[in-house]
């Protein structure tokens, strides 16, 4: 499910921010004529990166978008190709702000980018989806395996589950950016299997009944990795720490507005989000799916234990340069500010 992007909420962004204070001489209570003015303040600019096409794991953060411009900070979503370009974005200074694959990110801040994590962007979600029959992981070899690039986070977990389950089994990599993308291209029968996202599986099997097996599940069997992430420049961190303030608070806000209210999540994804009858139809089910692995965390997802675990499959799987500290790419100060001013859940 995608779309593009909506002019009535990017109308709203390019607004500037009034503070409204008076309209000129008032007299007080006493007599006391008060001159009064009207303020303008320039909003905070926080430009975003997003790999890939908008889909339902967005929309959280559209909507936390839409509340932070009542706040004075505007964020300007740019959608690239491939997580990498956004990456490489927000480590050149072009971009402030960027959501996705961990380890695209890892490896970024490793060859010397200067940006740190500062939440999920939401839960482990993946699974391998294939053709039936095949239904192990020794079925996947010499199959056409189509996976989103070479750096995303659902080929380093397809990567380590194939090393760790059936060594040797090589199966024919080709790429094919977006889960959705690769989603229709294993209903067309253009590939025999690849990582799908959870939205993407339950897709398949509800338009596809009996057509096709999960052969792994990586939101059960890897609980305990961060596979995304909020990830932003140091320089931003320091600057603007209360604009990064809001956009957390927003995003936990919206998040648990999803857990308490998933009706109103599923009129916001119709709302914001381009669909088929048929995706209309398996809208329900899939949020409920989502909040059954708490798809978008309400309480930020992240902890140090987390980061260092995350840091750790991915160097052990070859994923990763050793070298990485947990304390260094993951910044939690500000979510635990949030989190003492809202509350855990």
């Amino acid at each position: 499910m995608h779309h593009k992007k909506p002019a009535r909420i990017w109308f709203l962004l390019i607004l500037p921010v009034l503070f409204l204070q008076g309209c000129g001489p008032q007299e007080t209570g006493g007599g006391v004529v008060v001159e009064t003015v009207i303020v303008e303040k320039e909003p905070v600019i926080l430009r975003v990166a997003f790999p890939s096409v908008i889909d339902i794991a967005d929309v959280a953060a559209l909507l936390a978008f839409e509340r932070m411009v009542e706040e004075g900070v505007i964020a300007l979503p740019t959608f690239y190709a491939q997580s990498e370009l956004a990456a490489a974005a927000v480590a050149a200074g072009e971009a402030d702000i960027g959501v996705g694959a961990a380890t695209v990110w890892l490896t970024a801040i490793g060859q010397g980018a200067e940006v740190q994590s500062i939440m999920e962007q939401a839960a482990n979600a993946w699974a391998i989806m294939a053709v039936k029959p095949l239904e192990t992981c020794e079925d996947l070899d010499g199959t056409r395996m189509a996976i989103h690039s070479e750096g995303a986070v659902s080929t380093a977990m397809l990567y380590a589950y194939i090393d760790l389950n059936c060594p040797g089994t090589e199966p024919q990599y080709l790429v094919i950016p977006g889960s959705e993308n690769r989603a229709a291209a294993l209903m067309a029968g253009e590939i025999d299997a690849t990582p799908a996202e959870l939205i993407d599986a339950l897709r398949i099997n509800g338009l596809r009944p009996d057509e096709f097996n999960r052969i792994a599940d990586f939101s059960r069997d890897l609980p305990g990795l961060a596979t995304t992430g909020v990830w932003v420049r140091s320089e931003i961190l320091e600057e603007n720490p209360e604009a990064v303030k809001s956009l957390i608070h927003n995003l936990l806000e919206v998040h648990r507005q999803i857990q308490d209210d998933p009706e109103w999540f599923v009129g916001q994804v119709a709302r914001l989000l381009t669909m088929n009858e048929e995706d209309a139809a398996l809208l329900p089910s899939i949020v409920e799916a989502m909040l059954a692995i708490d798809h978008y965390p309400v309480n930020g997802g992240l902890t140090v234990e987390k980061g260092e675990y995350t840091i750790r499959f991915f160097t052990d799987s070859g994923r990763l340069e050793p070298g990485l500290v947990a304390s260094d790419v993951y910044n939690l100060a500000l979510l635990g500010e949030v989190l003492d001013e809202i509350g855990v859940r």
